[in-house]
């Protein structure tokens, strides 16, 4: 006989994600590139990861909005659920990437200070911005999954969902350890090395995303929308911002290498 309190399995619908084309001209991958091989292993990976977990029924369970709480920690506080479309997305939708949360036993274990704090039943670790849109969109209930684990360094477990998430641009990664590595209060003035072992990244990995940061804004705005690409970004957000513009200016003159000949090959 089930629980009283037993959460419903929930059941998703198949998300195949983004193609091999698209991760290669995400990360401007070119098939001589040395980061091909392994780029396209973490993209099977994930691939695998979720066939897995849908084939097993382990992508979530659902639980009625009223249950859930945002996390009072939580930097963002912001209604910007209609940046990107999410709004629109998860009102016709409805949620599909499932929200990350612990029990408010687990949260307040961790975070004594919130132990007279109203909280539900469950605290969203990762995935405010998808509550709000789910709320405002009238939706009842959610996808979850819960991880206790999370509660105890959640802004660390946030930012790693973030970065980790298949489609997320290069900018808006950087934009998320940003986060971490900010002096307070604006961030945690958390140290790279400490970041790449929280998110499970490298710290040369951590430190390339975060460079994008030193990019003047239109050029950030660029490499959101695809039209400067990573490596070039890298190049560039290394001059002073005065210079950047020109010298993308520059780069994009430039003719496209030509390719070795058999003759010079050999």
């Amino acid at each position: 006989m089930a629980k009283k309190d037993a959460v419903p399995r929930y059941t998703p619908t198949a998300d195949s994600g983004p193609s091999r084309n698209d991760i290669l001209a995400r990360y401007d991958l070119a098939p001589g590139d040395s980061d091909k091989e392994a780029e396209m292993a973490r993209w099977e990976q994930e691939q695998a990861r979720r066939l897995s977990a849908l084939d097993a029924g382990q992508a979530g369970s659902r639980v009625p909005l009223s249950e859930l709480s945002p996390n009072p920690d939580n930097p963002r506080t912001s209604d910007d659920t209609d940046r990107d479309g999410l709004r629109e997305s998860i009102a016709e939708l409805g949620i599909i990437q499932a929200l990350t949360v612990s029990t408010r036993e687990a949260f307040v274990e961790h975070h004594p200070q919130h132990a007279g704090t109203p909280l539900s039943r469950y605290v969203v670790i990762a995935g405010h911005r998808r509550l709000r849109a789910a709320q405002a969109a009238g939706h009842d209930d959610a996808p979850v999954i819960v991880e206790d684990r999370a509660a105890e360094n959640p802004l660390v477990w946030a930012v790693a969902e973030n970065v980790q998430r298949l489609g997320l641009n290069p900018m808006e990664q950087a934009r998320a350890l940003r986060v971490l590595t900010d002096p307070p209060p604006a961030g945690r003035g958390m140290g790279q090395a400490a970041v790449a072992r929280g998110i499970g990244k490298s710290q040369g990995s951590v430190s390339q995303r975060l460079t994008l940061l030193r990019l003047a804004d239109d050029l950030q705005e660029q490499v959101l929308d695809g039209t400067l690409k990573v490596k070039r970004a890298l190049l560039v957000a290394r001059l002073p911002v005065d210079e950047q513009t020109a010298a993308v200016t520059a780069l994009r003159q430039l003719p496209p290498p030509s390719r070795r000949t058999s003759t010079e090959a050999g």
